[in-house]
């Protein structure tokens, strides 16, 4: 076999599994990132009416709380998978808008500013009045950021499945947080978000879901490099 035959024989077997890689990485991520919902999560009913538009709303139809929450979906996650989550806060009285990022994760500087004046916007409705805003994953990221200079309606914070705050220092700030965190998340490690304790308030509210993993945070398949829950995914998001 000549040097020249060799060299012909790696170009295809690179040229080819690039291809198949740019084929499958698409499917790959539409695949494991959709939403794989228990039946009813969007669907309206007696206690809750569910909005679907530019943003996923559910709203109370009898709600007794002056306060919502905005919940930011992780990246590349649809934001349906988070329906579980927004029912179940809405059948209980509280206003729920669940935001998509741009671009499904907001890869460049252009899309997070979008994301940050989206989010303030939605902040800014007046009824309710008060709003905690959280988010998953990279969804947190900007929960984080937008707590550095909250708006007068911004009263908490829930950050969950994620390491952050990692280059902000809210320990002085004087909204309501809480922190989840899993003990068997392998995209963002329980001892990495434990190192950072000291960038969040003495007052932080801390939740460690036993046997918990980052994918189990939504409703959408199991994302690669995390760990293997222990618990059920219904188990978790009670």
């Amino acid at each position: 076999m000549t040097a020249r035959r060799i060299i012909g024989i790696v170009r295809r077997v690179w040229v080819t599994t690039g291809g198949l890689l740019l084929l499958g990485m698409p499917v790959y991520a539409w695949w494991t990132y959709a939403a794989r919902l228990p039946a009813g999560a969007l669907d309206s009913d007696a206690g809750v009416v569910v909005e679907r538009g530019e943003t996923l709303r559910f709203i109370p139809r009898e709600s007794a709380h002056d306060v919502g929450l905005v919940w930011v979906a992780g990246c590349l996650v649809a934001p349906e998978a988070y329906a579980p989550l927004g029912h179940a806060i809405a059948a209980r009285g509280f206003p729920v808008i669940i935001y998509g990022l741009p671009w499904r994760c907001a890869p460049f500087p252009q899309q997070r500013t979008q994301a940050e004046t989206d989010l303030r916007r939605l902040l800014e409705v007046r009824r309710p009045s008060r709003w905690v805003l959280g988010g998953h994953s990279k969804g947190a990221t900007f929960v984080v950021q937008i707590a550095v200079r909250p708006p007068a309606s911004l009263r908490g914070l829930v950050i969950a499945g994620s390491t952050h705050p990692r280059d902000v220092d809210l320990s002085g700030t004087s909204l309501a947080v809480a922190k989840i965190v899993a003990t068997e998340d392998g995209i963002a490690p329980i001892d990495v978000s434990e190192s950072r304790r000291r960038l969040l308030p003495d007052g932080v509210t801390w939740h460690r879901l036993e046997g918990g993993n980052h994918s189990q945070f939504g409703w959408y398949g199991t994302q690669l490099g995390d760990g293997t829950a222990r618990i059920t995914r219904a188990r978790q998001h009670d």
